[in-house]
């Protein structure tokens, strides 16, 4: 009984967290991505429906072939967008759009709760609204090393690059200019090169490097790069914009969601909803924020690591509790378990960017120099 219920609690919290991370990542794009916002808020209101045909598919008597096809199709769709020989892209493009079509013909769209949509659409702008407040106030996500992974820096210099802003920290060389920090680094002897991009990155977090004009006059720092990773794929700086194709891939899955939507009754939600709709949402929020502090935070320790997992686990008991499960149950405990996966998968994806040369910078926004 004790195994069933160990099994029963680990299968749906990590249901959860899985559906809800991608609800995470799609708000940081929005609010912290390096696109401009006129393309970043249409991709965000298609990964909203999307995301929130799931737990529709999910209730629905016929979930498990449609469910199926959903999933299948949306995966082999964004797969097409990867960077891979273009008769693949049109293969694996038109099997995705086969099944995506498959699914309004094995249910009854009228008889489905679209209620659920509307519940993933105010989650998802709620986790995005303080990350969106953040990006106002200067916050930008920077590829401080122009994609140089930790593990080629700390074999090429013996540190990585927590290590080195740690000894310049220590050496104050926030008041140095580019070429002191380089005098300083010329003595432990690794090449020129890795002395100007341990420099860089040091000057980056401090808004000196990589000016770029943007309107009105004014100016901010930049990264860019000519590595191709798959960090480098989802926080992608697109001055060239979208291509032709891509456009053409975003209109067909609107047209497949908007589609399968039209049919939908949409009840109003109730007070129960939002009882569990908003705690979620806030510890979902709370987790993205914390997760994005330990692991794109220019400057972290153990201690910061210690703390950041101290508080996933206040913000899953207290989730838990503001749902109303004071007592110990199963659904408290699945509650639990989903906010403290979530935490975990946020904090993986994000560690991976961190690995990447990411991080969270201030920006100064300053007037255009001459």
């Amino acid at each position: 009984m004790l195994l069933g219920l160990i099994i029963y609690v680990l299968v749906l919290g990590s249901s959860f967290a899985s559906f809800l991370a991608p609800c995470s990542f799609a708000a940081v794009w929005l609010a912290l991505g390096r696109t401009p916002v006129v393309l970043r808020m249409p991709i965000f209101l298609l990964c909203t429906l999307a995301l929130g045909i799931l737990p529709v598919l999910w209730t629905a008597s016929s979930r498990s072939a449609s469910l199926f096809y959903y999933v299948f199709g949306v995966v082999l769709v964004a797969a097409s967008f990867v960077r891979i020989h273009a008769l693949a892209k049109m293969l694996t493009l038109a099997w995705g759009a086969l099944m995506l079509l498959a699914v309004p013909n094995g249910i009854d769209p009228a008889s489905l709760d679209s209620s659920w949509i509307v519940r993933v659409a105010i989650a998802m702008t709620l986790i995005a609204l303080p990350l969106a407040i953040a990006r106002l106030a200067g916050l930008r996500l920077i590829n401080l090393t122009d994609g140089i992974q930790d593990l080629e820096m700390e074999r090429g210099t013996g540190r990585d690059l927590r290590q080195w802003f740690a000894f310049l920290d220590a050496e104050h060389a926030e008041s140095l200019k580019h070429a002191e920090i380089m005098a300083i680094l010329r003595g432990f002897g690794f090449s020129f090169a890795w002395q100007k991009t341990i420099t860089v990155a040091y000057e980056r977090t401090l808004g000196r490097w990589d000016v770029e004009p943007i309107p009105h006059g004014k100016s901010r720092i930049v990264a860019t790069t000519d590595k191709t990773h798959i960090a480098d794929f989802l926080t992608k700086s697109t001055n060239q914009q979208f291509s032709i194709w891509q456009l053409m891939q975003l209109t067909f899955c609107a047209a497949c969601l908007f589609g399968f939507v039209r049919n939908f009754s949409w009840p109003a939600l109730t007070l129960q909803d939002y009882k569990y709709v908003i705690p979620a949402t806030i510890g979902v929020a709370a987790n993205t924020i914390n997760g994005l502090y330990i692991g794109l935070s220019i400057r972290r320790s153990r201690r910061r690591i210690l703390a950041a997992g101290g508080v996933a686990i206040a913000i899953a008991a207290g989730v838990s509790r503001l749902m109303g499960f004071g007592a110990i149950s199963p659904f408290a405990s699945v509650a639990f378990t989903a906010l403290l996966l979530h935490a975990f998968l946020v904090a993986a994806v994000l560690d991976n960017l961190r690995y990447h040369g990411f991080r969270l910078v201030f920006v100064r926004i300053e007037p255009k120099r001459s």
